[in-house]
Order: structure tokens, then C-alpha cells, then sequence
């Protein structure tokens, strides 16, 4: 059976394997983790680095790719384990 797009569908075709290590993010992307591992939402870290909270989950889009994870609280487990500096007293 056809879809809109006129291909058919692929249902037991195996999902696209991912590269063992994720994909390094941005500097912005970074400084958007370091503000979910503080508990800011989206329209708040919008606010603070001057973009729309649209913008915020773009990018919030993209680590979650790239890391390979599911939910920001997985993000903020993996801001945790992977910290830059030695600084391994929280916040």
C-alpha cells in the first residue's frame, strides 16, 4: 500500500544503526544542557540566551539526537558523567 508521498511503507525495514559514539555538540548546544541540568524550561532558556523558546527546542532536538537519548532528564544524567573541568561538585 502506497502512502501520501506515493512510496510504500517500509514496516520491517530495521531502523538506521547509530554510530557507537554520539556526534559532538555545538558550543551552543552545550550551553542550552548546561541550562536543562539547572531545570530551566524552554521559554526560560530562550529568555536568558535571547531566542525563542522554538529556537530552544530545535536545539533541544538536536542533542537528543545526537546523544542518542530519549528525555531531558537523560540529558541531564549525561551532563553530569561527562562534565568539562574537573568540577565534579554539583551545581
Amino acid at each position: 500500500m502506497s502512502s501520501r508521498n506515493g512510496r510504500s511503507a517500509k514496516v520491517n525495514e530495521p531502523s538506521p544503526a547509530y554510530s557507537e559514539r554520539p556526534r559532538p555538540l555545538t558550543p551552543r548546544e552545550l550551553e542550552v544542557v548546561e541550562w536543562i541540568a539547572a531545570g530551566k524550561r524552554n521559554h526560560e532558556i530562550g529568555k536568558i540566551l535571547g531566542c525563542s523558546s522554538r529556537t530552544v527546542q530545535k536545539h533541544v532536538q538536536h542533542i537528543l539526537e545526537k546523544l542518542h537519548l530519549e528525555t531531558r532528564t537523560a540529558v541531564c544524567v549525561w551532563h553530569y558523567e561527562n562534565r568539562r573541568g574537573g568540577d565534579q561538585s554539583p551545581p
